[in-house]
């Protein structure tokens, strides 16, 4: 396992059709972290066990003050910057420059998530219906963390991107 495996698939699932617009769905009507939702999902196809709500309390400990000093400033800054720089050459570099911070940051986390997670680089190697099921226990027990209520439009949107990343 390479230091960057939980980027990489990252990667890989972000750039499937429809899943950035699931993503920023989640993460802006239910303050979701997309890393989070990510690593629920990593896990899973990894083979992992399926992670306890102790485990991604601890998990979001280790992340949280890196998400609210770091990731979500300049996610604010980078949307604020948006309207106002377009047809602005200078005012686009800089949109830009924004967005790379972000992305290096939110990798940066991404990193701590791995770096803190039980990984066993032998985990099992899962069917694809079994990794479905085992990243929806996974985003279960992070959203019974969050105490967030899985209402019907929540729900539909979780088995929306777990359609897209499991197909």
């Amino acid at each position: 396992m390479t230091e960057h495996d939980f980027w990489s698939f990252s990667l890989r699932v972000y750039s499937r059709p429809k899943v950035e617009r699931i993503f920023l769905e989640l993460q802006t009507r239910w303050q979701l972290n997309v890393n989070m939702l990510l690593y629920c999902c990593w896990l899973a196809e990894t083979g992992q066990p399926a992670v306890s709500t102790d485990q991604i309390h601890r998990l979001m400990q280790q992340i949280s003050e890196w998400q609210q000093s770091v990731v979500q400033p300049l996610r604010g800054l980078r949307m604020r910057v948006k309207p106002l720089a377009q047809g602005n050459t200078q005012g686009d570099a800089l949109y830009a420059q924004l967005k790379r911070a972000e992305l290096q940051a939110e990798r940066i986390e991404q990193n701590v998530l791995q770096a803190h997670s039980n990984f066993d680089e032998q985990g099992a190697r899962l069917g694809i219906h079994i990794q479905k099921q085992q990243a929806e226990k996974n985003i279960s027990a992070y959203l019974q963390v969050l105490d967030v209520e899985k209402g019907t439009t929540l729900r539909k949107h979780i088995v929306q991107l777990l359609d897209v990343v499991y197909g």
